[in-house]
């Protein structure tokens, strides 16, 4: 995108949504990303560690704090009752990051009122020990992390839920970069351990129609 000029408005940035528990090794280099945008919100389920104060060291930063259920409810939550500045949301995990190409492709669409699309899938590049993991069925994946809020909301699963989309979905070409494996190995398998758990209690509920204890 172009950079603005006397004759030319500067563009309007979307507003960033991020989801936080216990982020702060990731914290500092996420908001980093989003300086350019004077509506990021740090969505935090009652950290314990230094997640909210790194946060509001940040001016474009407001700080919202509820209890985690489930991600599905969690984010509904969001989108229904966070006034968000910007008619656009950018949704972001900590561990992940934008570069500029990516931010500079969000604002030319966002800004550009004759485009369609209410809602933007792109992909992204799973880092470990600094190399991007190219094979092994994870990449590319497609995710939607550019939208309306009023447009989107997500289906009601324990784990990976996905959004429903009120309208017409576009592709960035651009990537997100993630750093999954940021705290470690073995928080890494901790939390992916939980995340298979929760699609087997997901599995058993919709065949079942309820969970197990």
């Amino acid at each position: 995108m172009a950079e603005p000029t006397a004759d030319m408005p500067t563009p309007t940035p979307p507003s960033i949504l991020i989801l936080t528990k216990n982020e702060e090794v990731n914290m500092r280099a996420c908001l980093d990303c989003f300086r350019a945008s004077d509506d990021v919100v740090v969505f935090d389920s009652y950290s314990d560690d230094r997640t909210v104060e790194i946060a509001k060291e940040y001016p474009n930063v407001r700080v919202i704090q509820r209890t985690f259920d489930t991600w599905s409810k969690h984010s509904n939550w969001a989108l229904d009752h966070i006034e968000f500045k910007h008619p656009w949301v950018y949704y972001s995990d900590a561990d992940e990051r934008v570069p500029a190409e990516l931010w500079n492709e969000i604002l030319e669409v966002t800004n550009d009122a004759a485009r369609e699309p209410v809602a933007y899938r792109l992909r992204y590049k799973n880092m470990f020990l600094g190399r991007w993991i190219k094979h092994g069925g994870v990449y590319p994946v497609w995710i939607i992390r550019l939208f309306r809020p009023d447009r989107v909301r997500y289906e009601d699963r324990e784990v990976n839920a996905h959004p429903v989309v009120d309208g017409e979905t576009g592709e960035l070409r651009h990537h997100f970069i993630h750093y999954s494996f940021n705290k470690g190995l073995v928080p890494w398998f901790a939390k992916h351990n939980s995340y298979s758990r929760m699609e087997a209690r997901e599995a058993v509920r919709v065949q079942q129609g309820s969970f197990w204890d």
